[in-house]
């Protein structure tokens, strides 16, 4: 978990599991306002909180990320 670059030296949060790195934004509706940034720590139950953007706004809120069940 942490964050990485893509080609464009766009921040993109992610999840390292089991040797596979999951880009979170992928995870979230393409049409979302929001940009997860930084994936910072991640808790026994899977639920993740880190950085993202409001890209309404331009605005960085902390963000949580719980896993569906």
């Amino acid at each position: 978990m942490g964050v990485s670059l893509d080609a464009n030296f766009n921040l993109r949060a992610y999840l390292l599991e089991n040797g596979r790195m999951t880009v979170l934004n992928e995870l979230i509706s393409p049409d979302s306002r929001w940009d997860l940034m930084l994936a910072c720590f991640i808790n026994s139950r899977g639920e993740i909180v880190g950085l993202a953007l409001n890209k309404n706004n331009v605005e960085f809120p902390p963000f949580l990320a719980s896993p569906k069940n």
